[in-house]
């Protein structure tokens, strides 16, 4: 999406900001829908096809009601656990309602927990399920932004500024937003930091320069390249900042690995 000199506005058309989640391959028993019974045992028989039928692995779930429409979406690092969980709940409770209106279970499982979270933000952003309540109470639109600075940061933001930085949204479902760009920020090693905060690449620093540290934790960890610290050349950071880009783009190929391999295989 190209930048804009015009803020936008609650009422506009979204805009795409994340891509879609690559295909994955599941096998006959997990493509086919979990089917609830016609004689009003629908809660006994959508439970005995879970337990036959789910694994205990990342996962997106989408719960459809008696019209075959789209009430209710939610992601598990433990599928088949967190199905069962919604059949022990209390009476009351949100689970039990959402139980009560739902006649299919439909899943696809996901390579990883992170995979799960941008599947399910963009399926809630798409139909806008019923019961997903704590998405449809944050009625602020929200979007992503690429500063501009020597050394870019990925921020969340309530509006579209005219001050260069690179803008994706809008939209709803703030905590996802911030889940997604700690997950980003983390496994692309993008800073975080005030804009205030001197950098010191690699690249400008000469043989007599005393040594420097870290400013926060996350370059601690190895979480941020440290540009504040001299650990990293500009290029190198621009090379981050440039997969970050094509991430938000959709250019998924690229990105998705270096996520699922500096993030989820430990």
């Amino acid at each position: 999406m190209s930048h804009s000199h015009q803020a936008y506005r609650a009422d506009e058309p979204f805009c795409v900001l994340l891509p879609e989640v690559p295909e994955v391959t599941v096998t006959s028993a997990t493509s086919l829908p979990v089917l609830a019974s016609a004689n009003g045992h629908v809660a006994v028989e959508l439970r005995a096809r879970v337990r036959a039928t789910a694994e205990n692995r990342p996962a997106v779930y989408r719960m459809l009601g008696p019209n075959d429409e789209l009430i209710y979406v939610g992601k598990s690092i433990n599928l088949r656990n967190r199905l069962l969980s919604y059949f022990r709940a209390d009476r009351g409770e949100k689970a039990t309602e959402i139980i009560s209106y739902t006649r299919r279970i439909l899943w696809d499982y996901v390579p990883s927990e992170f995979a799960s979270l941008l599947t399910e933000m963009r399926l809630i952003q798409r139909y806008r399920p019923l019961f997903n309540v704590e998405h449809k109470r944050d009625r602020n639109y929200c979007f992503i932004k690429l500063t501009r600075d020597e050394a870019p940061r990925l921020l969340m933001t309530a509006h579209v500024l005219p001050d260069g930085g690179a803008y994706f949204g809008p939209f709803r479902g703030r905590q996802m937003v911030r889940d997604v760009l700690r997950e980003v920020s983390d496994a692309l090693e993008l800073r975080d930091c005030k804009p205030s905060v001197k950098l010191r690449f690699a690249d400008q620093m000469d043989l007599f320069s005393p040594e420097h540290t870290p400013k926060c934790i996350r370059g601690d960890v190895r979480k941020c390249l440290a540009p504040c610290a001299g650990r990293c050349t500009r290029t190198e950071y621009q090379g981050r900042v440039l997969e970050a880009r094509k991430f938000l783009h959709g250019d998924v190929h690229k990105p998705l690995t270096v996520l699922n391999s500096l993030s989820f295989t430990i």
